[in-house]
């Protein structure tokens, strides 16, 4: 199953999932009926933010340069800011609970 929130770079994967699934022969689906704009708690949003912000401005123009400057970001992303991501889970549970789903400062 995907979990997707409605972002529209989501919904253009169906198309594709449908195709996959054709050619291997597997069965996978979005989740039906998930909420647009729902929180999401998924701390690899988290990296990927911290990954982007290390992307900026690298000026790539082929794959090959992108690669290269991506793997070099993920490989320079400190592991104390994965630790804190992971460790302010709980926290950011509670807010999501406690603001009934609504936005965190997360």
């Amino acid at each position: 199953w995907f979990q997707q929130d409605n972002d529209p770079t989501h919904r253009c994967a169906e198309g594709q999932i449908v195709l996959y699934n054709q050619a291997s022969g597997h069965a996978c689906h979005f989740l039906p009926g998930w909420p647009p704009h729902s929180p999401d708690l998924n701390l690899i949003e988290n990296l990927w933010a911290a990954v982007q912000a290390l992307m900026d401005g690298r000026g790539c123009t082929t794959f090959a340069q992108f690669k290269r400057q991506l793997l070099y970001a993920l490989s320079h992303v400190p592991p104390e800011w994965l630790e804190a991501a992971f460790n302010g889970m709980a926290q950011r549970l509670k807010d999501t609970i406690r603001l009934k789903g609504g936005k965190t400062k997360h």
